[in-house]
């Protein structure tokens, strides 16, 4: 989502572009995870803020699929040399000149080792697939058998390149069984509620 703000505090204020953003969300206890490898909601619904008086109207709340990887070409299209690279110009895309995404695919991990998860978000449902399994809160593809397969179907696609291709496996994802966190001194801990892992051990050093 954009929401678009309008700020004044200098002569200049109409000619100038801010944005504010994060990175990245923590899990914060959501899934009895503290961290942010994943793209549950906590993780990767983040804030995006765009103010650019002279170019956007003030206080609208947008629904674009939108990441940060956009960043790059809002600040060069806003200094007059656009370049997109890996983003979307959205800039242009609040103003109606650029269509919006259809979808957006994320990856974390290695592809092809069970580190390896990824996600494809469409305007209203996100399909995610885990080479170690778990799912957000429930699994509804069940119910959404056509929605599944074709946002499953982005997934793979989006698989079927240099780089990624060792996530696939005849024809599907390659699918590893589970493992759980080694622990190697760090003050880290893995759940996995679909697993029945949901507490910490007696001792965790020890786990």
């Amino acid at each position: 989502m954009i929401v678009v703000i309008r700020h004044k505090a200098r002569p200049d204020a109409d000619d100038t572009l801010i944005c504010l953003f994060s990175d990245h969300g923590d899990h914060l206890g959501d899934h009895h995870a503290w961290q942010k490898e994943s793209f549950f909601d906590a993780s990767a619904h983040i804030p995006f803020l765009v103010s650019s008086p002279a170019r956007l109207s003030r206080d609208r709340r947008r629904n674009e699929l939108v990441c940060v990887t956009d960043l790059f070409g809002i600040a060069t299209t806003a200094a007059g040399k656009p370049e997109i690279r890996e983003g979307r110009d959205l800039l242009g895309m609040v103003t109606g000149a650029v269509a919006p995404r259809v979808v957006l695919v994320g990856y974390y991990g290695l592809p092809g080792t069970d580190a390896f998860k990824m996600m494809v978000r469409g305007a209203r449902w996100k399909y995610l697939f885990f080479a170690n399994g778990g799912h957000e809160l429930r699994n509804l593809a069940a119910g959404q058998r056509q929605t599944a397969a074709a946002l499953r179907a982005e997934a793979l696609a989006a698989c079927r390149q240099p780089g990624a291709s060792a996530a696939l496996t005849g024809g599907g994802f390659k699918v590893l069984p589970f493992r759980k966190w080694q622990w190697r001194g760090e003050r880290t801990f893995q759940f996995d509620r679909s697993r029945g892992v949901a507490g910490f051990p007696r001792n965790p050093g020890m786990s």
